[in-house]
């Protein structure tokens, strides 16, 4: 064993550096020990994935309390993990979700500027002019629906990451008297959203096997199975938020209950409000 770690210098007192963490091992002697550290590392962030998708999945808000108690290297971090599954999920969803393949009504084309205009569609804030070109868009899209669609869909995460923060006011507004760091009502949202995802994920690949599965009559029985689970994942959400919520801030239930669906209202208007400015958005920069 050296005397010193030969990362940071500091002397050793025992096979693991006390200040960098990194182990007193001749890497250059042995191929075996990067192999063995490659394969200890992936074996390692393999059983805290494994370890967090389980508590995210089947235990609502079991993450968010054990951040608060400071159990850290049991689990992949809120922010990380919401960006990975955030990766996987928009990614994956445009794998199923293929735009090119979206078959549009050929009835539904041909509109124009004019056409818009007269249907009395019209954006308070725009003056006269913005407006005309806002109609000009509006038409162009209406003829080319994918290219909105697209353009909707690739900001979609950008739109959800912007209500993270949103989400955790509304719970430090109405657990104000509960003395909690904003940070805690993030992990909050950070965990509720990640199984947010997750449950979008299940349902949309479920319902793309469904359909699937319609055109087998062999297999109606899988089908049937997928969207009876559907209907479970589609009850069972709003019931993790709820749970999430009562085993985390310890209210009672007739409290819990009742700032869960004013949270819940609040929560969808405003999100209603972002994928409608998003929709507009999309209009203009399409």
């Amino acid at each position: 064993m050296d005397a010193t770690c030969r990362n940071c210098g500091t002397p050793l007192q025992g096979e693991y550096c006390h200040h960098c963490g990194q182990p007193d091992r001749q890497y250059l002697r042995n191929i075996l020990y990067a192999i063995g550290d490659l394969f200890g590392e992936i074996g390692h962030w393999d059983s805290r994935v494994s370890r967090t998708l389980k508590a995210v999945i089947f235990s609502p808000g079991r993450l968010s309390l054990a951040f608060k108690q400071g159990q850290l290297a049991r689990y992949v971090p809120p922010l990380r993990l919401y960006f990975f599954t955030s990766l996987i999920v928009f990614l994956m969803l445009s794998v199923v979700f293929d735009i090119d393949q979206i078959s549009v009504n050929q009835q539904q084309k041909n509109l124009t500027a004019e056409e818009i205009r007269q249907s009395d569609f019209r954006l308070d804030f725009l003056d006269d002019e913005a407006q005309v070109t806002f109609d000009e868009r509006v038409a162009y899209l209406a003829n080319n629906p994918k290219l909105l669609i697209k353009r909707v869909f690739s900001l979609a995460p950008q739109v959800l990451l912007c209500m993270l923060p949103i989400f955790a006011l509304l719970l430090k507004l109405f657990y104000i008297r509960r003395h909690h760091y904003y940070i805690e009502h993030l992990v909050v949202a950070l965990h509720s959203h990640t199984f947010l995802l997750l449950t979008i994920l299940t349902i949309t690949l479920f319902g793309s096997a469904g359909e699937y599965l319609a055109q087998q009559q062999e297999l109606t029985w899988l089908q049937n199975a997928l969207n009876f689970a559907v209907t479970i994942l589609v009850g069972w959400l709003p019931i993790y938020m709820l749970l999430t919520q009562k085993r985390y801030y310890q209210q009672g239930w007739l409290k819990t209950i009742v700032k869960y669906g004013l949270i819940f209202v609040c929560y969808n208007l405003l999100l209603s409000c972002a994928f409608i400015a998003l929709i507009v958005w999309g209009v203009v920069t399409a």
